[in-house]
């Protein structure tokens, strides 16, 4: 099951990386590409489905079109779309190979999953880190050598 998403995630990768915004056939397509066919828009559908582990109407109002946008879900799910891909282009230097996928930090369920191991505790670090670690980040992310 992981391959299958993983090749899925790939194959939109990839046609994202086009650049392709706005859709022909299919209406509301604002991060999916323009071409995409309907096996392929299913498919994608399915995989992220499977890796929140959620049905349809999540993001969907089942009475209304599939365009139609009624769900605050939907625009998330289009924001973590645009965030995976950055992630892997931008710090991974991936574009048809990507590691981050829905299903790395959601394994299946609808809220990602998050932990902290015991050494990530701010109060366990010794004194310099811990007022590092309260600080915000000011530096920009690190970008891989291209």
């Amino acid at each position: 099951m992981r391959r299958r998403f993983l090749a899925g995630f790939i194959l939109l990768i990839v046609a994202m990386s086009a650049g392709v915004t706005v859709a022909a056939t299919f209406k509301n397509l604002q991060v999916l590409p323009a071409d995409i066919t309907q096996a392929d828009l299913d498919a994608t559908m399915t995989r992220f489905s499977e890796a929140l582990g959620v049905s349809c109407a999540h993001c969907h109002v089942s009475d209304q079109a599939p365009e139609d946008d009624t769900l605050p879900a939907k625009s998330t799910a289009r924001d973590m779309i645009r965030m995976t891909v950055a992630l892997n282009r931008d710090f991974f230097g991936y574009e048809d190979a990507p590691l981050v996928t829905c299903l790395t930090c959601h394994q299946g369920r609808r809220a990602p999953q998050t932990r902290r191991l015991p050494s990530e505790d701010p109060d366990s670090f010794p004194a310099p880190l811990a007022a590092r670690a309260a600080e915000p980040e000011s530096h920009s992310p690190r970008r891989l050598p291209e």
